[in-house]
């Protein structure tokens, strides 16, 4: 990649305006449909996902902003790494996801729920997917009409 765009830097400011919760997966979701509407390459797909450890251990994805501040419960987001092509979720070798990184908010108490949040959060990447493939190809849609 560093031979496509040498001696570049390559910036993307996002300003949330109004949130309602996962906040932080939503704004990385969008930094990376400005890029592939920009024409950017990129080595893969991420996607990110907000997961919600309840105090009774129910995992919550894409959580409200009240779900994310509830007492005792921990906010994990994760960035995964997408298959564009793959209905299924991206489950390698083991049951390892593509998990390009994460930050958690609260105490995730054991790495049990924290694994268990990395199996959602790939399997919800499918749909994520899905979603920003629909929009762009709305968006083209659209453009080849009004040019034409």
């Amino acid at each position: 990649m560093t031979e496509q765009y040498p001696r570049t830097i390559i910036e993307v400011v996002v300003e949330v305006l109004k949130g309602d919760g996962s906040i932080l997966a939503t704004t990385v979701n969008a930094s990376v449909l400005a890029l592939m509407d920009a024409g950017i390459m990129m080595r893969s797909l991420p996607i990110a996902t907000t997961c919600v450890i309840s105090n009774n251990s129910i995992i919550k994805l894409d959580p409200t902003a009240d779900e994310e501040l509830e007492d005792g419960s921990a906010s994990v987001v994760l960035v995964t790494e997408s298959n564009i092509n793959a209905a299924a979720p991206m489950i390698k070798d083991g049951g390892n996801a593509n998990l390009i990184g994460s930050t958690t908010f609260g105490l995730c108490t054991t790495p049990e729920k924290f694994l268990a949040c990395v199996e959602a959060a790939s399997r919800a990447s499918s749909a994520v997917v899905a979603f920003m493939r629909l929009a762009l190809e709305q968006k083209l849609e659209r453009e080849s009409v009004t040019l034409w």
